[in-house]
């Protein structure tokens, strides 16, 4: 379960508890170098089979073809999204993620918490022709085709080669980039490139017979490339079919080719969809195209105050969710800047959006849909969901807490908030009898 900003997230705990994360805060050429300049180069890169749970991204340098030193460190995966920082190096880059690290398969729907084990290596390679700044870089199944079609000589110019053969058979529309294209619900070609995914996997599930990927996703892709190299059209013609079952209602096949059209709903977004994982106690992730869907619809509810007695409502609050992934609240778009999801123990499949400066709501999936959070302005939000008060009214109660030396505080104590100064979240002072508690809340 994620550490949340409302009180609520405090006084249902059942004690007082202090909440404090840590950690706040291409083209051509084969050979690479650090270049003398202070400038330093960001690979910003989202790796998807099915967003990953576990492993690491590693960046190396490429000389006369082949993988070289490792360039920066090693970033963990959660949600599928990472960055390396590989300072002022220029040249050609491989990017690897080893075999053993796990991810949530779109095709199989009995791992989301434990995983699909990798069983080969998958890997891209892009040029960085000039040090600094960020560049996007995607990771997957796909890019690892392309970099075994490339043969025992790894340079750029002869992944692109291979990534043209690829491309020639995958039945998507023009200006898909399998290496700088991030496979993400939240643009047109991210989600062509996400559905695409989704469709390839599926195809492994029916080779496998349906019974556990047989050989799984290494000996799979194999395959693949004997098709590509035998008949090409027979992979097309097969993709096109898995397109069909399950496509995404934001995308179209037309005369073979899948395009997509992000729908923004009512309100905010754009730009990649990500998780920030260092936000939350709890195991979470990128959503997949399937489970944002799941989340997309108008929450009713009301603004108001959590405070010892509860929620109390002032006014009437209106969320909407697209399946892309943008907010709006009471009819005013919202800037998204974090979608995570967990399938939580006791509330079932959530969401927990961070949108704006400090907002943050959690979403519910069960019983057509309840939220419970904050807006930027740290005023409470709260509809059909746990600790929400039935009909939007006031009261309810959280009951009293325990203080340890044998004291307690009750619904009569005086409650304040304070925001944190510089950072998200706020400062939660509890006066009753000459007593003052502060709680911290925060993110950050």
């Amino acid at each position: 379960m994620k550490i949340r900003r409302s009180a609520l997230a405090v006084l249902l705990a059942g004690g007082v508890m202090m909440s404090q994360l840590a950690g706040c805060g291409g083209g051509g050429g084969s050979s690479g170098s650090a270049a003398a300049t202070s400038a330093s180069t960001t690979l910003a890169g989202t790796a998807m089979a099915g967003p990953f749970l576990s492993g690491q991204a590693c960046a190396y340098r490429v000389a006369n073809g082949a993988k070289g030193a490792l360039l920066g460190n090693c970033a963990n995966l959660a949600g599928s999204a990472f960055n390396i920082d590989i300072g002022g190096y220029t040249g050609d880059v491989l990017i690897e993620i080893a075999a053993g690290a796990t991810y949530d398969d779109e095709a199989n729907p009995a791992d989301s918490v434990n995983g699909t084990v990798l069983t080969g290596a998958l890997r891209t390679l892009i040029n960085v022709g000039a040090a600094g700044g960020s560049i996007n870089v995607a990771v997957t199944p796909l890019t690892e085709t392309a970099v075994r079609l490339a043969g025992a000589t790894l340079d750029a110019a002869t992944v692109q080669a291979a990534i043209t053969q690829l491309l020639a058979v995958l039945p998507t529309v023009n200006g898909l980039d399998l290496r700088g294209t991030v496979p993400v619900t939240s643009t047109n070609l991210g989600l062509a490139y996400r559905e695409m995914l989704r469709a390839l996997s599926q195809l492994q599930w029916v080779a496998g017979g349906n019974a556990a990927y047989t050989g799984g996703l290494d000996a799979y892709l194999a395959v693949l490339i004997g098709q590509l190299g035998s008949n090409g059209n027979t992979v097309g013609a097969d993709l096109l079919a898995q397109l069909g079952s399950g496509l995404n209602g934001s995308c179209a096949v037309n005369a073979g080719a899948l395009s997509c059209t992000v729908s923004t709903g009512g309100g905010g977004g754009g730009g990649s969809l990500t998780c920030n994982t260092a936000h939350y106690s709890s195991p979470v992730r990128v959503p997949t195209s399937g489970e944002l869907t799941a989340f997309a619809m108008t929450y009713s509810g009301n603004t108001g105050t959590f405070d010892m007695s509860g929620f109390t409502a002032t006014g009437p609050a209106t969320l909407v969710f697209s399946n892309a992934g943008a907010l709006s609240y009471n009819g005013a778009a919202q800037t998204v800047q974090s979608v995570c999801y967990e399938n939580n123990a006791t509330y079932g499949a959530m969401l927990y959006v961070e949108y704006g400066t400090t907002g943050s709501v959690d979403l519910f999936a069960a019983n057509g849909g309840g939220f419970s959070g904050s807006l930027p302005d740290m005023t409470g939000i709260c509809g059909n969901a746990p600790g929400c008060p039935a009909g939007g009214g006031g009261g309810g109660g959280v009951g009293p807490l325990s203080i340890p030396g044998g004291r307690s505080i009750t619904s009569a104590a005086s409650v304040s908030y304070a925001p944190f100064p510089n950072q998200p979240g706020k400062i939660i002072t509890i006066t009753e009898a000459g007593v003052t508690l502060t709680l911290y809340d925060y993110q950050g």
